[in-house]
């Protein structure tokens, strides 16, 4: 049972991978927003919720999260879950794209993130 603290740790680091991941792309989501966002003609004025330091602290979270993923590589406690996170990151991903699930999921999708609908470009 000497092993178990070993898988302990792992599954942590893994599950904190793959969280960070998430919270990453969360925030490359709301920096790709504003910048489309304002591309449009609307004003950071408009949006009813204000990030304080907008859009450079998207950047810098954007940073900082990748830094933080990158620097599992260093520890050897926490390099499984960079060799195992990445791959579970990006063969969902490759099969999303080989399988075109957003081309035959087009409309229903469209719906649902509708950007142009909601955002029409002002004039």
């Amino acid at each position: 049972f000497g092993t178990s603290g070993f898988f302990y740790t792992y599954l942590l680091a893994i599950s904190g991978f793959t969280g960070a991941l998430c919270w990453l792309t969360i925030c490359l989501a709301q920096v790709n927003f504003r910048k489309r966002y304002i591309a449009r003609g609307y004003l950071e004025s408009d949006l009813k919720f204000k990030v304080p330091g907008s859009p450079y602290t998207g950047y810098i979270t954007v940073f900082l999260f990748s830094l933080c993923l990158l620097t599992n590589v260093l520890s050897p406690d926490l390099r499984a879950a960079f060799y195992i996170g990445v791959p579970a990151f990006l063969v969902p991903t490759i099969l999303y794209k080989v399988f075109k699930v957003d081309k035959k999921r087009g409309d229903e999708i469209k719906k649902l993130v509708d950007f142009d609908g909601f955002y029409p470009e002002k004039k």
